[in-house]
């Protein structure tokens, strides 16, 4: 499921099996086997700064 790149949309989800969700997106978003396809080091990002407007 994608959401529109041209306009601004909201979409409500109920009952979404979260388990089985999170590890199919692991499977669609494995960053480490691409890199490792590619030929290239997994990039080391800095720790996360999380910014509050404060």
């Amino acid at each position: 499921m994608r959401a529109s790149n041209l306009s601004e949309e909201l979409l409500i989800l109920r009952r979404i099996p979260l388990t089985s969700e999170r590890g199919r997106e692991r499977e669609e978003f494995d960053y480490r086997a691409d890199f490792e396809a590619a030929g290239l080091p997994m990039p080391v990002l800095p720790p996360a700064t999380i910014i509050d407007g404060r």
